[in-house]
């Protein structure tokens, strides 16, 4: 990243929103290696904390960590038991069906191995491997306040 910084006043609500929209365009293209693997962007959404620790989860952690309705997460998970993504951990035979952990499959595994190959690839054509971990997270800050999303109530995966 370079050292000039822009400043607010120097920038237009147009300018801004041209830069917004070349961004959404690049983040557009990358969904399209998600859906390559069959898999939504809103299923990899509600499975997002089993790619990223490759651990079980039950659906009402993935409900929590994800801030996403439970019955969106039962009808995802369900489905990409269909398509053989994800599977539930029923060792205990007590356990309530809805508190066994959900996770990945051999072939889950496999589509988790693939986005994050194709993730590093879009991390360097945006140029991320330039940006400091601090950059980022004022990056991410930034977008918060601007889209009013309160991260400060959310848990970290």
């Amino acid at each position: 990243m370079t050292d000039q910084k822009i400043k607010l006043k120097d920038i237009s609500p147009d300018e801004l929103v041209i830069k917004l929209k070349k961004l959404i365009k690049k983040i557009e293209l990358t969904q399209k290696h998600v859906y390559h693997q069959g898999i939504t962007p809103a299923q990899v959404r509600v499975i997002f904390p089993i790619f990223k620790t490759g651990r079980g989860y039950s659906m009402q952690e993935l409900s929590e960590i994800g801030g996403i309705d439970k019955a969106l997460v039962s009808r995802v998970v369900a489905d990409l038991e269909r398509k053989d993504i994800v599977r539930r951990d029923n060792k205990k035979s007590d356990v309530a069906e809805r508190n066994c952990k959900i996770l990945l499959t051999t072939k889950g595994e496999q589509i988790n191995k693939n986005l994050k190959q194709n993730f590093a690839k879009v991390r360097e054509s945006f140029g991320i491997c330039n940006i400091t971990r601090s950059e980022m997270e004022q990056f991410v800050n930034t977008l918060n306040v601007l889209i009013g999303d309160d991260i400060e109530n959310k848990k970290d995966i």
